[in-house]
């Protein structure tokens, strides 16, 4: 967070094992303070999520972050509490976050009597999620309906689509707080911050609700946005319509580059027999990432492949074929690689659909993977 404001003040609240709190203060004392809380997938650090939108609105603001992976099991309601609460009189307090960040808005809110913003909320390492991934967590907060209750309904913006996120709220917010304010927003996907923020609108948006109670509606559909676009494409997939998901994949990833949609849209290309024109353009990124490593042999492959080699469609182009078939089919990029032995091996990407020596490059081998 690059902080512009000479006239703000940093004081570093709380630095434990599990947790960080950071709090900003301008020089004139705002009317509001703004708690944000960090998602998944960042480790302690002192700004985030809204830091710098926060400020230059001239709001006070603490930032909560946690151990990475922690998933804030480590920071409890009363210590939360204990650091926070003597820096709160005199002001109007909103507690703000998204995913991971938006299930913390929600929980620590209870404990300080704040106004909640949450955006997607939900704790993946929570008992009813079960998410393999978080196994390893001991899921130590009490349920939100057991502890308590801030006076300001929370609001709570989601997508009723992501059946992930709608039971969570249902089953874990609403029961708390039954005049909960909830705004849908379809096919925005989980990542609603960043949907937001693609199309420009998150500051406007956080900012309304902050300073004049509005929710604005938003419908994606009438924005170049590539959550709209893979989630639209996610459904066509259910309903059958590879055709047409397979268009709106490419159109998200001709917006941004996803590795998830490039996945789904490789594996509908591979597994539906669609035109290789539907990855024109998009692969780019996955045959510089092969291309660099020096992992794949292309003389190797069209020698020890003949069926490759005497292919018009791959003859030219013997990457693309093994990035679309080769690696699937158990064939190797080189005399050094086993493709069919790194499937065999790793279930997770074997399940995952990724091409096997594209996941070692960008994970396995930082993983430390053998096979």
């Amino acid at each position: 967070m690059q902080c512009h404001e000479e006239s703000v003040v940093k004081n570093l609240i709380a630095d434990e094992v599990g947790f960080r709190i950071v709090h900003y203060s301008h020089a004139e004392k705002s009317k509001k303070l703004i708690i944000t809380f960090d998602a998944h997938g960042h480790d302690l650090r002192d700004a985030g999520f809204a830091t710098d939108v926060c400020i230059e609105a001239g709001f006070d603001h603490i930032f909560v972050s946690h151990l990475q992976h922690s998933q804030y099991q480590l920071l409890s309601l009363d210590a939360f509490k204990g650091f926070v609460e003597p820096l709160l009189e005199g002001y109007e307090v909103y507690t703000y976050g998204s995913s991971l960040g938006g299930y913390c808005a929600i929980y620590y809110a209870g404990g300080i009597d704040a106004r909640a913003i949450a955006l997607s909320p939900r704790n993946s390492a929570h008992p009813s999620i079960n998410d393999e991934f978080f196994a390893h967590v001991t899921f130590a907060h009490s349920d939100i309906a057991e502890t308590k209750r801030s006076r300001f309904a929370p609001i709570v913006v989601f997508d009723p689509m992501q059946s992930v996120d709608r039971e969570f709220i249902h089953r874990y917010i609403v029961p708390a707080y039954p005049d909960v304010r909830l705004q849908e927003m379809n096919y925005a996907g989980h990542l609603i911050a960043e949907a937001l923020l693609e199309v420009g609108l998150l500051k406007e948006f956080f900012l309304n609700i902050v300073n004049h109670d509005v929710l604005m509606s938003v419908d994606f559909s009438q924005y170049e946005s590539s959550y709209w676009c893979a989630e639209i494409a996610y459904e066509e997939i259910k309903y059958e319509n590879p055709m047409l998901a397979a268009s709106y994949l490419l159109r998200s990833l001709r917006i941004r580059h996803d590795p998830a949609h490039l996945d789904a849209l490789m594996n509908l290309v591979r597994e539906e027999s669609l035109p290789s024109s539907f990855l024109s353009g998009v692969l780019d990124p996955y045959v510089d990432a092969i291309r660099q490593s020096g992992m794949f042999d292309e003389n190797w492959y069209l020698a020890f492949y003949e069926d490759v080699a005497s292919d018009p469609a791959f003859s030219q182009d013997p990457l693309a074929h093994y990035l679309l078939h080769g690696g699937y089919e158990g064939r190797n990029p080189c005399a050094d690689f086993n493709s069919a032995a790194y499937l065999n091996a790793f279930q997770d990407v074997r399940d995952s659909g990724i091409n096997p020596l594209l996941h070692y490059i960008l994970y396995g081998k930082a993983e430390d993977r053998t096979f």
